[in-house]
């Protein structure tokens, strides 16, 4: 991954770019941010030229027990050049396979189907109301 990322931030600082967003700072299945160690790695080694601004992925799978987790990693991943002050809730997929939630059902299918939300709107409510309290931003996917 460190080759990746140098070569990346190379590509991008011959045009210029001084910041980018990683909206991808998930859980991986050992209850670890993938990418954050790597981006802090770099950084605490003096090889990252970026700012890296991360948003750290909401699980929808859980429930308000992941916020102290969420809060350990924006508190572990800050440093001069990284940081993880947002977190990126997914609120439902994509329209090409039918996971967006739609107003209108999906032309091309018969049965009236629009699509589901991936999170109740009432736990949305106390999900975005408690992270806006502990000072994250929240970055939504929705369609």
């Amino acid at each position: 991954m460190f080759e990746a990322l140098a070569f990346g931030q190379r590509y991008l600082n011959q045009y210029g770019v001084t910041t980018v967003q990683d909206a991808l700072l998930k859980l991986d299945g050992k209850e670890a941010y993938v990418g954050g160690p790597t981006y802090m790695a770099f950084d605490q080694s003096g090889k990252l030229t970026l700012r890296v601004v991360g948003a750290l992925v909401w699980n929808t799978q859980l429930g308000l027990e992941q916020i102290d987790r969420i809060i350990d990693a924006r508190e572990r991943f800050n440093s001069p050049r990284f940081s993880a002050p947002s977190v990126k809730i997914w609120l439902d997929g994509v329209i090409e396979v039918h996971t967006a939630a739609l107003l209108a059902p999906y032309l091309d299918r018969s049965d009236g189907y629009k699509g589901e939300l991936l999170i109740n709107p009432k736990l949305l409510n106390e999900i975005v109301a408690r992270l806006d309290s502990l000072g994250f931003q929240i970055h939504f996917h929705a369609i």
